[in-house]
């Protein structure tokens, strides 16, 4: 049933619900402007147009890639993060280093290790007291998968996300589930991956309208993904939790190996192609 009272039946259901940005609990929050919609972006896009300067807040991959996109747009940006680097948490310092200077050389300033206190009209304050000023401020700070219908309906769950299997079946007859509210096992793998992607969600969306159609299907695919910031196309694919990492320059790019009990999990790459695919090889061994 919907929110407005219609009933529709089904013999076969997909939850795909995806995410929703992480808000900010912090003084004027409801001013800054999140990224997640095609909505989101022709608001962002409009509102550059007006902006002299720009904070964003959050050094993921959606953060650098908006500050870069709104430097593009002669808008004087900073992102700010609490991390030492951007992505530091997902791919190392090493390579965090590497995105610095990348979004520096797009016009981007990086503010690390604190956070915004609060936004005001003229911008934002820094957990130090620091003013900084800001037209435009854009939050992005994460996201959670959206599994209020899941949880309703009594699906089973795990860290927030629907348990599936490799055909996308959720605990449930019929119900499957695919995207970011999924956990799903990855045939590869031998286990259950978080895939956080699009491109990643629009395999699993193929494996669960597949098996619903009553072909075979199974997720088998190595999760990865390419994050653009200005005119560097940063390249990944992995399992996501690595023991450590090694970067290895080139001299126009890089290649960072992260690897578990001496096997390579993971493979981040910056005009690195013939390493990205001899990794995607490792990677399925």
């Amino acid at each position: 049933m919907t929110a407005g009272g219609q009933r529709y039946p089904y013999w076969h259901l997909v939850v795909a619900s995806g995410a929703r940005p992480t808000k900010l609990t912090i003084p004027g929050a409801e001013c800054a402007l999140t990224l997640r919609s095609f909505s989101d972006a022709v608001a962002l896009k409009m509102a550059a147009r007006y902006a002299d300067s720009a904070v964003v807040i959050g050094g993921g991959l959606i953060g650098c890639e908006a500050a870069a996109a709104l430097a593009a747009c002669g808008v004087d940006t900073a992102l700010v993060a609490p991390e030492v680097v951007p992505l530091q948490r997902r791919f190392g310092v090493e390579a965090g280093e590497r995105v610095v200077k990348i979004l520096s050389d797009h016009g981007v300033g990086f503010v690390g290790e604190t956070t915004v206190a609060e936004i005001g009209e003229s911008g934002v304050v820094l957990d130090d007291g620091t003013a900084v000023r800001a037209d435009l401020v854009v939050s992005a700070t994460g996201v959670r998968p959206d599994i209020r219908l899941a949880e309703k309906a009594g699906l089973e769950t795990r860290d927030g996300r629907i348990v599936v299997d490799e055909h996308m079946h959720a605990s449930a007859r019929n119900v499957y589930a695919a995207g970011d509210v999924a956990l799903a096992h990855n045939v590869t793998a031998g286990r259950r991956i978080r895939a956080e992607h699009w491109r990643d969600a629009a395999q699993e969306g193929l494996v669960a309208g597949l098996t619903a159609a009553g072909f075979s299907a199974a997720w088998d695919q190595v999760p990865g993904f390419s994050c653009t910031i200005g005119d560097s196309v940063l390249k990944y694919r992995g399992w996501g939790a690595y023991e450590t990492c090694r970067l290895v320059d080139d001299h126009n790019g890089f290649t960072v190996w992260y690897e578990t009990d001496g096997e390579v999990v993971g493979v981040l790459t910056l005009n690195a192609d013939e390493d990205y695919r001899r990794g995607e090889e490792l990677l399925r061994a």
